[in-house]
């Protein structure tokens, strides 16, 4: 189910039936923009609703620069969403599909954005349900699956910052954490009634109860994401969040029709390719605006295709103009020398897969994060939708055509993008394929989701330390306030804690012992030595990473154990230990290993 009513949105939905289709499914595609293909295997429930579409006002050129529309407004994005959901899930067409109680299901794909109130359908048909997020992971969609990542290096998909962050950052980081937690609590009562009223008669047709939703929404089995470390940035997933981005890329591209082919391969000093996406209409930029940018291109070398509404007076020869562009097959041809888009996440992936710099307008929602990231990987510029961007688009237009990094980053960036071990269809398929088999896969769920916040915080420990003093060492002192446990028997449990310091010296001197061996001592004095990669065992002891420095290449870690904290904070914070043990050695004993080394 793909509900929003945007061309981006139904791409994505497109995708997913495409894949499934070809996996031998059967599939049901809830959608309010229907697809043109038709399959034996494939049944389309048209859900398009005019009195749910936004209106084109919200998304006026003229209106974005006087910001009359708040997109960055969580609280906004929220109240709008809600009241969508509630105008689509009363829809006829999908009260008759739950109200059928021969329908069957072996999954439910809903796309979640800002609402998890679709998550009634699983309860429905009693099947896994399967997230699939259109967005770069972040922590509102994270924290269906597992903890919030930290927001002082996690920012929000809001956010016009990049990382580090700052003070301020950082507290208005956090202060979007709170702010919207409460937000959402404060829309409880709304999101119940709207959520009995769709789902609890249709589950009640079936001889079950409807369960509350805020049991059902952290139910999820896992979530498919839109997303790529090329196009993102590194941060720690759970293993039930799979990035599948650029899954919508078909394998086999169409060409281009007849005009555009010829108006591409004419282009001798190539072709500049401008669309400002789906919602956005170029018609509605404003004519002073027009008259800019059709000045700028009028002095280029290059060709411009425009993905325009309509016909522009007085358009310079080497402008062409076109109602509808195939973006996909314009990218891939040779001579496309540079994308300007309003930086969506999908366009961003595009432009990795087929290795195009980019020029980025953001104009709302996460195009400003994703754009962002994209000068900061440094294949692309960034153009503000001000009163200045006429004169800063040519700046940016020369410095990339100019200026050969841009084209040399974005070829790298491309590489990471593909060199997958196995292609985002294929990811796709598999871990819908695997849900279905294991049932929901419960093996792949945080065991934080058994801990209500006040621990996973140590609230409640928090608690007793202030209340009670722990120790075991008794000493003599005595007060009124004071209530004291003597646990002195635990240090007998511990074999030796002289022994848990000697451990700590004895992995050191194996590490001495192991450089002063004669041959290992040959190896790291022959200056003429270079190693592509360096692999050393974790046990304990993180010294053999000297190692990667003397050969001046990368570091790999392999760990005999199964994973731990001690391991772990190698590559990021040390995890939380109310879910996720040490193996064989509590954390304060570590401590004095490290100490003695």
């Amino acid at each position: 189910m793909f509900p929003v009513p945007g061309r981006s949105h139904a791409i994505l939905g497109e995708g997913f039936v495409r894949h499934l289709l070809n996996d031998g499914h059967e599939v049901t595609y809830i959608t309010p923009i229907i697809m043109k293909m038709t399959h034996p295997r494939l049944r389309q429930i048209d859900i398009s609703n005019s009195k749910l579409m936004p209106p084109d006002q919200m998304f006026d050129t003229q209106n974005i620069l006087m910001n009359k529309w708040d997109f960055k407004n969580i609280k906004f994005m929220l109240f709008v969403t809600t009241n969508f959901v509630n105008g689509t899930l009363t829809h006829p067409n999908i009260q008759r599909l739950i109200h059928d109680p021969s329908e069957q299901f072996d999954a439910v794909i809903v796309e979640w954005l800002y609402s998890e109130l679709y998550a009634g359908f699983a309860s429905v048909f009693d099947c896994p349900l399967i997230w699939s997020s259109s967005l770069d992971p972040h922590w509102l969609v994270l924290d269906l699956i597992d903890e919030i990542p930290n927001p002082a290096y996690n920012p929000q998909h809001l956010a016009d910052i990049v990382t580090p962050l700052g003070f301020w950052n950082r507290a208005e980081e956090l202060w979007h954490v709170i702010h919207t937690k409460y937000f959402k609590w404060r829309l409880r009562h709304k999101e119940n009634h709207i959520f009995d009223n769709a789902f609890a008669s249709s589950v009640a047709l079936r001889g079950r109860i409807l369960p509350p939703l805020n049991e059902v929404r952290y139910n999820g089995s896992l979530i498919l994401g839109n997303s790529h470390l090329s196009a993102g940035t590194a941060m720690r997933l759970p293993p039930n969040y799979i990035p599948i981005g650029g899954y919508h890329i078909k394998e086999n591209i169409d060409p281009l029709p007849p005009n555009l082919q010829d108006i591409a391969d004419n282009a001798r000093n190539g072709f500049i390719y401008f669309s400002m996406g789906s919602m956005l209409k170029s018609s509605r930029i404003p004519d002073e605006m027009k008259k800019g940018l059709l000045n700028v291109f009028s002095k280029l070398d290059q060709t411009i295709i425009w993905k325009f509404e309509q016909e522009l007076p007085d358009r310079p020869n080497n402008v062409h103009i076109v109602s509808w562009a195939p973006q996909l097959s314009i990218l891939a041809h040779p001579n496309c020398k540079l994308f300007i888009t309003h930086g969506g996440l999908l366009s961003v992936l595009e432009t990795l897969h087929f290795g195009v710099p980019i020029i980025g307008v953001p104009m709302f929602g996460d195009q400003h994060m994703n754009i962002n990231r994209v000068v900061e990987k440094g294949f692309g510029m960034r153009v503000d939708l001000n009163d200045d961007v006429v004169g800063n688009m040519e700046i940016a237009i020369r410095e990339i055509l100019d200026n050969p990094r841009y084209a040399q980053k974005v070829k790298e960036y491309s590489f990471i993008y593909h060199d997958r071990s196995t292609s985002p269809g294929q990811e796709l398929t598999h871990w819908v394929s695997h849900v279905i088999r294991t049932k929901g896969a419960p093996h792949l769920r945080s065991p934080g989701y058994m801990l209500p916040w006040y621990q996973k915080l140590y609230l409640d420990l928090a608690i007793v330390i202030f209340i009670t003093h722990v120790t075991g060492i008794p000493y003599n002192i005595s007060h009124p306030n004071l209530r004291r446990f003597e646990v002195d028997y635990f240090l007998e449990s511990i074999p030796n804690m002289d022994s848990s310091r000697a451990f700590g010296r004895i992995i050191r001197e194996l590490f001495i012992s192991s450089l002063r061996e004669k041959d290992v001592n040959m190896l790291l004095r022959d200056t003429k030595e270079r190693f592509d990669l360096v692999v050393a065992e974790w046990m304990f002891n993180d010294l053999y990473a000297g190692l990667s420095a003397l050969y001046d290449c990368p570091l790999l870690w392999f760990s005999a154990t199964e994973s731990h904290w001690m391991m772990l904070r190698l590559l990021e914070d040390t995890i939380n230990s109310q879910d996720t043990t040490s193996k064989y050695i509590p954390p304060f004993i570590t401590s004095y290993i490290i100490q003695d080394m």
